[in-house]
């Protein structure tokens, strides 16, 4: 081990099978760290948003929002925004007390105590087109 002076003169390094084997993960490790430090003094990349594909907006009457009042197939207005939250049913911390208002206006109880803040990110996955014009103006004189 060591240092040979007596390969034809030169000075040859002689490592044994481990030593070779400890520099080579000692490399790597410290090629690991360095690329961690310079990633750590980097803001985190952001992901690129997805395009969404423009789709015509649908308009639904209430009489139509009405029909769908069952847990197999479940609407309701937010904002007079018509939601199909049929899917979201199973994830509903009150599980069916969500059915309540299946079919209505939830807009009053959407906004209540017992949801959380992020709420309205969650239900936006959910939407499928607004209310008729006239039937928000008509709700208006109302």
């Amino acid at each position: 081990q060591g240092i040979n002076a007596e390969y034809g003169g030169k000075m040859v390094l002689e490592l044994d099978t481990w030593q070779i084997l400890f520099y080579c993960f000692f490399s790597i490790f410290l090629v690991q760290v360095f690329r961690w430090f310079l990633k750590a003094g980097k803001p985190p990349k952001e992901e690129p948003k997805r395009q969404e594909v423009p789709q015509e907006k649908k308009y639904f009457l209430r009489e139509e929002v009405a029909k769908h009042k069952t847990q197999d197939d479940c609407w309701i207005i937010i904002k007079n925004e018509v939601f199909d939250i049929t899917s979201f049913i199973p994830k509903h911390p009150g599980k069916l007390t969500i059915l309540k208002n299946a079919g209505l206006d939830n807009t009053e109880g959407f906004f209540g105590d017992q949801h959380p803040e992020t709420v309205e990110q969650i239900v936006r996955e959910y939407y499928i087109g607004d209310l008729v014009k006239e039937e928000i103006d008509i709700k208006k004189t109302q």
